[in-house]
């Protein structure tokens, strides 16, 4: 399951979990394709391709972004998101730059990974204590185990309830592993 693992910007907040309860955008497509996802002007896009992340980063106030693929031995884990108020086309050099800054953030999550309090280490380092990804795990864990569901249904439910009720998808995982909220499929 992929989660945010860091965010910092004017945008921090509500793209990466938008991204993550809708299961679209530019951060989803670099992870599955392992490709730089470029995108000069959102208001350009062809409405199919993100219908619900493009409305919402426009109303935040992005025109346009960037993900670049965190790799390691060919395989994705994670990227690398940046957004901009106005339409950008990254120069060459610009994006040569963002391909460095994507292999030193690989390296160092690896590094941190490989140390025996790694995990602890990394999350210190990010400011959530991974507490809120985590939160999702296990409220797609025991939504799967309580209705007798697949953890990918779990986890569509999961989103589709934070979709409707206006709610973050981390907050409504809390919830319901503290047991104030409870689902139905």
């Amino acid at each position: 399951m992929v989660h945010v693992v860091a965010a910092i910007g004017d945008h921090h907040g509500v793209l990466p979990d938008t991204q993550f309860t809708l299961g679209e955008g530019p951060c989803l497509d670099a992870y599955r394709t392992c490709e730089v996802v470029a995108v000069s002007d959102l208001e350009q896009l062809d409405p199919s391709r993100w219908p619900g992340f493009s409305v919402v980063a426009l109303e935040a106030g992005v025109r346009s972004v960037t993900s670049i693929p965190l790799q390691a031995c060919g395989a994705a884990i994670g990227s690398l998101d940046l957004t901009w108020g106005t339409p950008a086309v990254l120069a060459d050099d610009a994006l040569t730059d963002l391909l460095l800054a994507a292999e030193v953030a690989t390296n160092a999550i690896l590094l941190l990974q490989s140390s025996s309090d790694g995990q602890d280490q990394l999350a210190g380092l990010l400011g959530d204590d991974g507490r809120g990804s985590m939160a999702v795990h296990q409220a797609t864990g025991f939504l799967s185990s309580q209705l007798d569901i697949t953890l990918d249904d779990a986890l569509a439910l999961l989103r589709a309830h934070a979709l409707a009720n206006g709610r973050s998808l981390y907050q409504l995982a809390r919830d319901i592993v503290a047991g104030t909220v409870r689902l139905e499929p």
